[in-house]
């Protein structure tokens, strides 16, 4: 062994300073990105880089302290087998690859105490430690799917070339010539496995970033669809609830032009005429407001400290005509004038979208249909809790329920995003949506910061 330990020390060099190039970069961009992959891509030449300094260390001792550092590597491979499964989607189930590569370890060390030779001892442990890439690398290869491109396919290629060499090692693991060969071979591949996998971390991030931009555009996309969508479901209500004002105003103006034209006009009924016809325009006006806010997009607007009773009044106002012509109760629990911080306008979107799917909801039961709101409070949080006589929510769909896109409405009757993106608002209202599993109906629960006194 004196023979080969000076130049398989000179081949150590650059296998180890690869290795630590790669642990450093896979460290920095990890620290600073926090992408997964690359904290799977620097543990894995992380690993790699101390079985090259075990094997370094175990060069000259026995056969059985020489196979049991190279088979180390299981480590490094676990982790780029790992890696790969996660930039192609293939399930990675990291128990059996741990038991193959402790029966392989065992193997061995029962192989050497009965004196077996040197070639066949190493072996079992050797193919423990590639088998993670050499079971994942050939179903990524040659997987049909669009999914796994050129690249992620180079990277299976090393990392199944890489774990080759491992096997070969156990034949040359008493020729010098051969192992220094293998050697040469190992920096070659470790250069190609270190090299596509970096390539395909990148390829796989750039793909992601861009599949979670459009995601985000179509997000916002269907999400004011939806909001335009709801504008329009409330249509009739609010025409029904401008109307009968309306009616009003124009039953005082009559009284106002009857009153006016006697020769000696009564200025009391006057006066109580146009104050009624006042108020009813401002009740108008109440509510195109509340129509306008509900409209527009409220994201960059401030938290302000406001009722959440007012909130609640005010889209009452745009839905309250809608559930009188469908004849559902509306009733009210306790009622707690609580202010909290909150978007008002978000909140109120949120509040009839709840209400919405309760409308929904109840219009499928017969009998008596109801929806209950109430206001309670605590020390520090507000709750809106609103509940329904509907059907009820199954366990299957309750588990999913919050899911982008998921909706039990038939097709054209809901974009699918209520639920999901109502909890999206609530929690960047620094409060919660949750749905009461203890409740006999269905009963939602919007938890909102109160406001400091």
């Amino acid at each position: 062994m004196s023979q080969t330990t000076n130049p398989l020390y000179i081949m150590l060099i650059p296998y180890g300073s690869i290795l630590i190039f790669n642990a450093l970069l896979g460290a920095i961009l990890w620290v600073k990105t926090q992408a997964r992959h690359y904290k799977l891509q620097a543990l894995a030449n992380f690993y790699m880089l101390l079985t090259g300094l075990f094997q370094g260390v175990f060069l000259e001792s026995s056969y059985l302290a020489q196979a049991l550092s190279c088979s180390l590597i299981f480590f490094g491979t676990l982790k780029f087998t790992e890696l790969l499964c996660l930039i192609t989607g293939i399930t990675f189930r990291p128990k059996k690859f741990y038991y193959i590569y402790a029966a392989g370890v065992i193997v061995t060390i029962i192989l050497d105490y009965v004196s077996v030779g040197p070639n066949l001892m190493v072996l079992p442990c050797l193919i423990g430690a590639t088998f993670p890439m050499l079971l994942t690398g050939p179903q990524a290869l040659f997987m049909r799917s669009k999914r796994i491109g050129f690249i992620p396919r180079c990277f299976a290629l090393a990392g199944i070339l890489t774990s080759i060499h491992q096997l070969d090692y156990a034949y040359a693991y008493t020729r010098p010539e051969w192992l220094m060969l293998g050697f040469t071979f190992a920096v070659i591949g470790i250069i190609a496995l270190t090299t596509f996998s970096t390539a395909s971390v990148l390829e796989a991030l750039a793909t992601e970033n861009a599949s979670i931009k459009v995601r985000a555009e179509y997000g916002a996309m269907v999400a004011n669809s939806a909001r335009l969508a709801s504008l329009g479901q409330m249509a009739n209500g609010v025409a029904h609830e401008i109307n009968n004002p309306l009616a009003i105003i124009q039953l005082h103006a009559h009284q106002l032009q009857r009153l006016l034209q006697r020769e000696t006009p009564d200025l009391k009924a006057v006066l109580r005429a146009s104050f009624i016809i006042e108020e009813t325009v401002f009740r108008i006006n109440k509510i195109i407001l509340g129509l306008r806010n509900f409209g527009r997009d409220a994201g960059a607007d401030p938290i302000q400290q406001v009722s959440l009773l007012s909130i609640l009044e005010n889209t009452l106002l745009l839905t309250k005509e809608q559930f009188e012509l469908r004849e559902i109760e509306l009733r009210k629990g306790v009622m707690n004038n609580v202010s909290v911080s909150c978007r008002p306008v978000q909140i109120s979107q949120v509040i009839f979208s709840l209400l919405n799917n309760s409308f929904d909801a109840v219009q499928k039961v017969e009998g008596t249909k109801w929806i209950k709101l109430e206001i309670q409070e605590d020390a520090d949080a507000a709750r809106l809790i609103i509940t329904d006589n509907g059907p009820g929510i199954s366990d299957e769909i309750r588990e999913k329920i919050f899911h982008p896109f998921f909706t039990t409405k038939d097709v054209g009757l809901g974009a699918g995003l209520g639920l999901s993106s109502s909890l999206g608002i609530i929690e960047a209202n620094n409060g919660s949506l949750t749905l009461d599993r203890n409740s006999a109906e269905t009963t939602f629960i919007v938890t909102l910061t109160k406001s400091p006194l």
